[in-house]
């Protein structure tokens, strides 16, 4: 096989940039740009490599680059390029494709499509517990049971993360390595969980535990992976302030979702901006202060849009519903409830988004 002037590149950039852009914040805000060079006549065509393993790498980069930045939709075109590669080159790429079912479904579920979502982290799991290592298993396992706990399948998804987490309990928890990282991520999980279910006291353990573990990994020499670290920093932090609007502790709460906004926002970490700003708009709301709801409200809807992030713009559309209602304006907030409703949908029970579901309902029947 013949080795182009961009495959030649594209393992320069392997072996030198690709480790600054995905594990230091700094690097990560510009991990799209570096990508996009191996596309050159965009995303549904591929990467213009020739080497197969190069093709694959680049696939799987850019979907997560594209996910995380903001775009989940065009993410699913490179995880379906690179999914399909995997399968046409046999059982060698089992651990490979197994751990992508997983991101993939990921992406799925954040535009609303909870059955093919479904589909691919069963599938992932089923394959993951065959060929994969203890901790690839955790990870297929926690990004399901969000999957599930999303749907309001309680008692599926809590035992998908208590096993997630008993796999990770016996393995190294020492800053540095990836077990340490995953189990930051699951207690950051295992607290929006039970926020969902109204277990404000669990919830507050685990995201204040989140928050402890991504500060120790941010400051340990030994961690390489700062943006994944940063990650759970951010997510605990807006539980956290979260929680302090439901308990009505609202300069807590600013003081928290303030924080969680900067981090993410620091590091273009658009999944945890969005929900930010939805929280930013519930503080303001619980102080009478309509203005700046409707300002943090009006900045979420072009990045759900973008996403296009189904279960945010519910979410989005439920604040602005409770808003309208505050400002006397009843018809306008049925309207919004009536969307947030319809996206929150998704494929359908049992494949709904659970929570927007009801956060809907229980306004609309307030307009009935």
């Amino acid at each position: 096989m013949k080795v182009t002037a961009l495959d030649e590149q594209f393992h320069v950039f392997a072996q030198n940039d690709e480790p600054e852009t995905r594990l230091n914040v700094s690097g990560w805000q510009r991990r799209l740009d570096v990508l996009s060079p191996f596309f050159p006549e965009g995303l549904e065509a591929g990467p213009a490599l020739r080497d197969p393993a190069m093709r694959l790498d680049a696939l799987y980069w850019m979907a997560q680059a594209l996910n995380l930045h903001g775009f989940p939709g065009r993410a699913l075109t490179a995880y379906s390029q690179h999914d399909e590669l995997c399968r046409s080159m046999g059982t060698g790429q089992a651990k490979r494709l197994a751990s992508a079912l997983a991101h993939h479904a990921k992406s799925l579920r954040q535009c609303g499509r909870f059955h093919d979502a479904d589909i691919l982290a069963r599938e992932g799991l089923d394959l993951q517990q065959r060929v994969g290592s203890q901790l690839n298993i955790a990870v297929n396992l926690y990004w399901f049971g969000m999957g599930l706990a999303h749907r309001g399948e309680h008692t599926e998804s809590q035992g998908a993360l208590n096993e997630a987490l008993n796999l990770l309990d016996s393995l190294d928890h020492t800053p540095g390595t990836e077990e340490a990282q995953q189990r930051a991520v699951i207690a950051t999980f295992s607290a929006q969980r039970a926020m969902w279910e109204g277990d404000l006291e669990s919830a507050l353990v685990s995201a204040q535990t989140a928050s402890e573990l991504a500060s120790v990994l941010e400051e340990s020499i030994h961690h390489p992976d700062k943006t994944g670290a940063r990650k759970v920093a951010s997510a605990s932090a807006r539980i956290i302030g979260e929680i302090s609007v439901t308990r009505g502790a609202f300069a807590d709460a600013n003081t928290q979702l303030t924080k969680a906004l900067r981090l993410a926002d620091e590091m273009t970490f658009v999944e945890e901006v969005i929900p930010a700003l939805r929280g930013l708009a519930a503080a303001s709301l619980g102080v009478g202060n309509t203005d700046g709801a409707r300002r943090w409200i009006d900045a979420s809807f072009p990045l759900a849009h973008e996403g296009p992030y189904f279960l945010y713009d519910a979410d989005a559309h439920v604040q602005l519903a409770k808003l309208e209602a505050a400002l006397g304006n009843p018809k306008v907030a049925k309207g919004a409830a009536e969307r947030a409703r319809t996206l929150a949908w998704c494929d359908g029970p049992p494949f709904s988004y659970a929570r927007g579901v009801t956060d809907a309902d229980n306004l609309l029947a307030q307009f009935a």
